[in-house]
């Protein structure tokens, strides 16, 4: 399973695109974790799939913008190639939601 951000487009909901935020084994050992951790809300949510709401996007980048730092404070204990793709995946997911925020006829599942 991985978890992946999909975005549709328009009435008849056209898939536009899909990314992977991250794979089944890092989102377990990693963004589940630290989401309970940080007590954040919408992040525990990808596992099971979650529908979201241009109103979602700026709590939600928020909530990542803390997991990013949480891994940047880990950092000197991680895996130098999981430290990159964690914050790569983290950074990507941010940029995209911002992109979307600004256009309306988006419709945004991540799961």
């Amino acid at each position: 399973m991985a978890i992946l951000l999909l975005v549709l487009k328009g009435d008849d909901l056209a898939e536009e695109y899909e990314t992977l935020i991250a794979d089944n084994e890092l989102f377990v050992r990693y963004w589940k974790p630290a989401a309970a951790r940080l007590d954040l809300h919408s992040i525990p949510l990808f596992e099971t799939g979650v529908e979201v709401l241009h109103a979602d996007i700026p709590p939600l980048v928020d909530e990542l913008l803390k997991l990013y730092a949480d891994v940047e404070s880990q950092r000197p204990t991680m895996d130098p190639d999981e430290f990159l793709y964690l914050v790569s995946r983290i950074d990507r997911l941010i940029i995209m939601l911002r992109v979307c925020l600004q256009e309306p006829d988006k419709r945004l599942y991540i799961g």
